[in-house]
């Protein structure tokens, strides 16, 4: 992979390219947008989804063969279908803003993937700025990019992207800001905060994605009267929910809530915990000492600050803390890596004043989806912009933190005689 810098010469900030090789922003910036679902979009996603699919060095990233999966051609031609129709016949025309400016976390290695090619699929041209952090996943799929990148059909692509890193900067930042039509911003609160001290231009626009909190909602009759088969996959994607990402990820389940009388939830509490001790193990997750003595810190200080039960495990991989009352509020003294608070009510209803703006997905079991759009549409719960059951948490939708993306990288044009 070539990697170079701006010139020393240049008045350009110093950022590093990453791909296309000899890339530029003058470049990306003056190329005309695409339309929606274009061509040369989708045959770059057809031929990126197949090598990831077919990549050995992928195969060991879940989170990378889950990317694969999502562009799958079928995929996303049913989402061009889905766009198409849904203009309904009116002289509404779905336009590309022009050039997207990226800005990737530094927690979850791939949204940066996500977010370029939903802005690619809606026409646009884009620089996404990667975080310093290099991970085994992030290298993987920048060489399966370049592959892809560099082939002469995609020319049309390469020609519109820019992949960068540089440390935080308002100064480089503002380089790309100045020149963007939308920004995404990706990242906790402080980055957000950040980012958004550098002005953009007065006709552009922005989308923030900043620190959000997910939870696992069971109702505890449906674990005690599930058989073996459906106990087994529910913990099977409890574990990828919480552990792909040690639970940084925004939707990951930090905090495990149970509906249903209290002695069903004692009952089902204590089978469940013990499946996810059995199955865990397996998953050969590797922990660090660090990780470790965050957990440990994070309960004395929650223990300082409220009421809390420390209940016994084995080992340190689990950590759980019935908190009873899902309201709580010491988000920040959540560090992941197998952190689980717990609490129980005996209804939805009961549940509504903790569903707060700063919760974004709820992972669920037992509930079936007329009962959950029932309690949505009556409770108007202030929070929650997604419902998924248990095992699809970290799974990208274009619908994300209440935003369609598509529709927010593109614009509306309506036109009448």
């Amino acid at each position: 992979m070539t990697r170079a810098t701006a010139p020393a010469h240049s008045d350009n900030p110093p950022f590093e390219v990453l791909l296309p090789d000899g890339g530029t922003l003058d470049a990306v910036v003056a190329m005309r947008t695409l339309a929606p679902f274009s061509d040369d979009a989708m045959r770059f996603l057809a031929e990126l989804s197949s090598r990831l699919l077919r990549s050995r060095a992928i195969r060991k990233f879940p989170e990378l063969m889950a990317l694969g999966y999502w562009m799958r051609p079928a995929s996303l031609e049913q989402l061009a279908k889905r766009y198409a129709a849904d203009a309904g016949g009116r002289m509404v025309l779905s336009v590309a803003r022009g050039m997207a400016f990226h800005i990737a976390p530094s927690n979850v290695d791939t949204i940066f993937v996500y977010s370029w090619l939903i802005s690619l699929l809606a026409g646009n041209s884009n620089v996404v700025r990667l975080s310093r952090k290099e991970t085994p996943q992030v290298d993987a799929l920048l060489e399966v990019l370049t592959t892809v990148v560099t082939n002469p059909t995609h020319a049309s692509v390469r020609a519109r992207t820019l992949l960068v890193r540089f440390d935080p900067s308002p100064e480089v930042t503002a380089f790309f800001s100045n020149r963007c039509d939308i920004r995404a911003v990706w990242g906790g609160d402080a980055a957000v905060k950040e980012v958004r001290s550098v002005p953009l231009p007065p006709l552009s626009t922005e989308l923030v994605f900043g620190d959000r909190f997910s939870m696992a909602l069971l109702k505890s009759k449906g674990w005690l009267t599930s058989d073996a088969a459906t106990r087994g996959r529910l913990i099977h994607g409890f574990l990828n929910d919480s552990y792909w990402f040690m639970q940084m990820a925004c939707s990951s389940p930090r905090l495990v809530t149970w509906i249903g009388s209290p002695d069903d939830v004692d009952e089902a509490r204590e089978s469940f915990w013990s499946a996810v001790r059995e199955e865990l193990p397996k998953r050969h997750v590797e922990f660090s000492s660090r990780d470790y003595i965050n957990k440990r810190t994070a309960t004395a200080s929650l223990a300082i600050e409220g009421s809390i039960r420390i209940e016994l495990e084995p080992t340190g991989d689990v950590t759980r803390l019935w908190i009873g009352d899902p309201s709580i509020d010491h988000r920040e003294l959540h560090c992941g890596a197998g952190l689980f608070w717990e609490a129980g009510c005996e209804s939805l209803a009961e549940l509504t004043p903790a569903l707060h703006r700063r919760i974004q997905t709820v992972a669920h079991f037992g509930f079936s989806e007329s009962e959950l759009a029932q309690y949505v549409r009556t409770a108007q719960p202030r929070g929650v912009d997604r419902w998924v059951p248990i095992g699809h948490a970290l799974d990208f939708d274009h619908i994300w933190d209440g935003w369609d993306l598509v529709r927010a990288f593109g614009r509306q044009v309506s036109i009448s005689a």
